[in-house]
């Protein structure tokens, strides 16, 4: 029988482990206290940022599913789960599923994206368009939702609506591809294609995304999200933070200023090293 003082200096190793980015003894301790205790969210939402880490999503959802289990207004796995559905498995349609209930509890720039680019995959341009806007409301400088309002509306043909948007991106971050597509909008501006309104906001929500509650309320302190570190819970007595998972960074521009994952012309992923000069779906040039 483990005593409590020791089965809590088994979470608060595999936590400095996991703090170190050495996740695979993060692991080890994570799952020796879970031998034994299967009852704390926070290790179990600990375990699934682990596991996301090292790639192995399947056990990652597992481990979400369970924090869930034992706090279902947890926003740090609901929003892992949604990532990993959308990014990981290319499943946007039940990603929004989770995303649509984070943002329910606890809405935040990037829960919009997130959502927005589920939309955007599912080439619901206009769906999407709302939630980067929604995210924008809340952070008007914020570089990945500048970057894909802009590129919805440049695919709704609203050219010279996208211009400040993806000015602001650029002046945030420089991309040639981005600022391949401004120009690309500047010449098309006020030409007969431009089907701008110069109306920005969208004043109706998508059906899509529930009005109401979606799940009960509980007591259970809900996990809170921050630039650097995520507040998890407790492992024992003591608040814990654990270093921010790679999911919360920006997967569009953050640390790769010359790249684009998304096709501005058909909404593909670009999932390579670099971007493409020609997009291999559509055939589009996005690089000169």
């Amino acid at each position: 029988m483990v005593s409590k003082d020791e089965l809590e200096r088994i979470g608060f190793t595999g936590l400095e482990y996991f703090n170190k980015d050495d996740y695979s003894n993060a692991l080890t301790y994570l799952n020796q206290y879970l031998q034994h205790d299967q009852s704390n969210p926070t290790i179990w939402g600990l375990t699934g940022l682990t596991y996301h880490n090292l790639k192995n999503f399947q056990y990652a959802l597992y481990c979400f599913d369970r924090v869930l289990s034992l706090d279902n207004r947890n926003v740090t796995a609901w929003q892992m789960k949604g990532t990993i559905l959308h990014g990981e498995m290319d499943n946007p349609v039940e990603a929004i599923k989770c995303l649509d209930i984070v943002l329910n509890i606890e809405p935040s720039e990037l829960r919009y994206l997130l959502r927005g680019q589920c939309s955007f995959k599912l080439d619901k341009i206009q769906e999407a368009l709302f939630f980067f806007e929604r995210g924008l409301a809340m952070n008007p400088d914020h570089t990945s939702l500048n970057n894909m309002a802009g590129l919805a509306l440049f695919k709704l043909e609203r050219y010279r609506d996208s211009i400040p948007f993806l000015e602001r991106s650029l002046r945030r971050e420089y991309s040639k591809s981005i600022d391949n597509i401004l120009e690309k909008a500047k010449e098309l501006q006020g030409s007969a294609d431009d089907k701008s309104t110069g109306q920005y906001m969208q004043p109706v929500m998508p059906p899509s995304m529930p009005m109401t509650q979606a799940i009960p309320v509980q007591s259970t302190p809900v996990s809170q999200q921050a630039p650097i570190y995520i507040q998890v819970g407790k492992i024992g007595d003591q608040n814990t933070s654990v270093k921010d998972s790679v999911v919360y960074k920006s997967n569009l521009t953050s640390g790769q200023s010359d790249k684009i994952q998304i096709c501005p012309y058909c909404g593909k992923d670009l999932n390579f090293p670099k971007t493409p000069r020609f997009c291999p779906f559509c055939k589009e040039q996005i690089m000169h």
